[in-house]
């Protein structure tokens, strides 16, 4: 049924429709409410009743909830005093995304203090974020806000708001928004900061939670490593977890260490995780014992490292170990020992050709291949056509 087709022309008609049983026909009559409210009110008055009361009472029928959103709609276009409260109501209330925004229409008429001592419960609760984002947008222009509620319009506003560079004061407002529900765009904020708030950020480097540890550390040295060294070397000398002390093992890659700092690198060749172990070991590996590392070390992947200095090493000392590692059961490990063995050359050449008629298939595959790389082909062929 059209607008046109709707009795609004008293009262009676107009209560009529919305009593019709037809939901399209109770919706068109509370558009045409929002559309002319004057005239509705004034339909209203002339026979003493109360068009706010009456829509309210209707609006809160069982019957009502699919078209709810026309009623808020309709009572919100209304001059009544009680239009304020109601949208405050229907904004805590609902999930519905059509009536939050049409609340949060109402809603920035209200004078800033009232709005934000409204809406700041809501935007710190974070429970919808269709809501919070509208609250936030609702106080963005705001003068004075309070500093966490500052960083979290800041943060899920739809505008640009500046908001506190990171100091003492307010150093566990932003660590909050960081563990909190935002911290992408937490970070993108204190990224974005052009006064300082990520290196003051770093300046509470004991006191950050390991996870923003993590992230501060790999955006701190993304660009040049060389400017956060002395972090680089408290992470080193001072952290234990796994993924922060790899990430400043790669780190100091780019650093002139000097003999203290590689020793403090040479510490990692015993930390419990095997990941840093061998990573330390690629690090520092020609100034470790790698043979007695070798012969105690129980992880696969560490072992690899071990090799691997030891082919960089230069060192025939190693080759007879060397050779034993041709045996192992792991293919990592024979896949390792044949690179090093290849480095060694011309040293190792001996051993290879001597591993060529070992009882074990996979050894002699593996020193055939050796030798091969090492420019040894022609042996090996005259070798073969004799076996």
């Amino acid at each position: 049924m059209s607008q046109q087709e709707i009795n609004i022309a008293s009262i009676s008609g107009l209560l009529d429709a919305l009593g019709n049983p037809n939901a399209m026909v109770r919706a068109a009559t509370l558009q045409a409410i929002a559309q002319y409210p004057e005239k509705a009110s004034s339909l209203a008055e002339k026979d003493n009743i109360n068009l706010f009361s009456e829509l309210g009472k209707l609006r809160d029928k069982p019957t009502e909830t699919g078209i709810r959103t026309s009623y808020v709609h309709a009572l919100l276009s209304l001059d009544d005093r009680q239009v304020p409260g109601m949208a405050k109501e229907e904004f805590l209330a609902t999930d519905n995304t059509d009536i939050i925004l049409l609340t949060a229409s109402k809603l920035a008429t209200l004078a800033a203090e009232e709005r934000i001592a409204f809406l700041a419960p809501v935007i710190m609760a974070a429970t919808s974020q269709t809501k919070s984002r509208a609250a936030a947008n609702l106080l963005s222009n705001c003068l004075n806000l309070p500093v966490a509620l500052a960083i979290r319009v800041a943060i899920i506003s739809d505008h640009r708001v500046v908001s506190a560079p990171l100091n003492d004061n307010n150093l566990h407002a932003w660590l909050t928004e960081l563990q909190g529900q935002y911290p992408r765009k937490t970070r993108k904020i204190l990224l974005a900061k052009e006064d300082g708030s990520f290196l003051a950020l770093l300046d509470h480097w004991e006191i950050l939670p390991g996870p923003i540890k993590l992230w501060a550390f790999n955006e701190a040295i993304k660009l040049d490593p060389k400017e956060h060294a002395s972090l680089i070397c408290t992470v080193l000398r001072q952290e234990e977890s796994s993924e922060l002390l790899c990430a400043a093992l790669a780190a100091s890659e780019s650093l002139a260490r000097s003999e203290n700092d590689d020793e403090m690198v040479a510490a990692l060749t015993r930390h419990p995780d095997p990941h840093v172990r061998a990573m330390a070991i690629e690090s520092c590996g020609l100034k470790l014992d790698l043979t007695s590392m070798l012969q105690h070390e129980p992880a696969d992947q560490v072992r690899v490292a071990i090799i691997e200095q030891m082919g960089r090493s230069q060192q025939a000392e190693n080759l007879a170990l060397l050779g034993r590692m041709l045996e192992d059961s792991n293919w990592r490990i024979r896949v390792a020992t044949t690179s090093a063995m290849v480095a060694l050359a011309p040293d190792s050449i001996p051993l290879l050709q001597k591993l060529v008629l070992h009882h074990k298939p996979s050894v002699k595959a593996a020193a055939m291949q050796a030798l091969q790389k090492s420019g040894q082909g022609s042996w090996l062929n005259t070798q073969l056509s004799t076996l």
